[in-house]
C-alpha cells in the first residue's frame, strides 16, 4: 500500500476512534445527569407557579382590604357629623366633627392586611345630598349635616412581587356611601 493510504487509513482509524468515543457508546450519548437538568427546569417553572397563586392570593386580599378600610373611613365620618362641637383634632374623640383629613388619619392608622399606606390614597367628600334625593339636588346645608351622605374613596396601588411582571400592575379603587348618624 502506498504510504498515503496508511495515513489516509490511520487518519480513518482516529475518527472513527473519536466518532465511537463521542458519538457512539461515550459521552454523547449518555443520559448521565439529564434528571437533574429536566428537575431544575420544571423545578423553576413549578416554582414560578406556586409563586404567582401566592401573588394573586396577596391581590385579592388586597382589594377585600380596600373595601374593608373604605367602609371603616365612612363609618368614622358618619358618626361625626356638622351638628358636634368640636373638632376631632383636639384631644375629643367621639363627639367631634370629622374633617377630610381626620378621615384619612383614621383610616391611615387601621393598617389591616397587606395595605401600607405609602401606596394608599383615601379621599372623603360631603356630596351634599340624603338617601330621598338624587345626585342633582342639594338638599344639605352644611354637606355634613345629619340625614346627609358622606362618601370615603379609597385607592391602592397593589406591587407585585414576581419578576418578568410589571412591578404596579393594578390599582384597587373602592368607595363607601354612609349616612351621617
Amino acid at each position: 500500500m502506498p504510504r498515503s493510504g496508511r495515513t489516509l487509513s490511520s487518519l480513518c482509524g482516529v475518527f472513527r476512534a473519536l466518532h465511537d468515543r463521542f458519538f457512539g457508546t461515550g459521552l454523547l450519548r449518555s443520559e448521565q445527569g439529564s434528571e437533574l437538568v429536566e428537575f431544575a427546569l420544571a423545578f423553576m417553572i413549578l416554582m414560578y407557579l406556586v409563586l404567582g397563586i401566592a401573588s394573586f392570593s396577596i391581590a385579592l386580599s388586597s382589594t377585600q382590604m380596600v373595601a374593608h378600610v373604605a367602609q371603616e373611613g365612612a363609618r368614622y365620618a358618619a358618626a361625626r357629623g356638622a351638628d358636634r362641637s368640636t373638632p376631632c383634632s383636639s384631644t375629643v374623640v367621639y363627639a367631634c366633627v370629622a374633617a377630610a383629613s381626620d378621615v384619612q388619619n383614621y383610616v391611615y392608622r387601621l393598617e389591616v392586611g397587606p395595605v401600607s399606606n405609602s401606596n394608599t390614597t383615601v379621599t372623603t367628600t360631603w356630596p351634599g345630598t340624603t338617601p330621598r334625593c338624587n345626585s342633582s339636588c342639594s338638599a344639605c346645608v352644611p354637606t355634613n349635616s345629619r340625614g346627609c351622605y358622606v362618601k370615603v374613596a379609597v385607592t391602592y396601588s397593589f406591587n407585585n412581587a414576581l419578576p418578568f411582571l410589571p412591578k404596579s400592575f393594578s390599582n384597587f379603587q373602592t368607595a363607601s356611601l354612609q349616612v351621617i348618624q
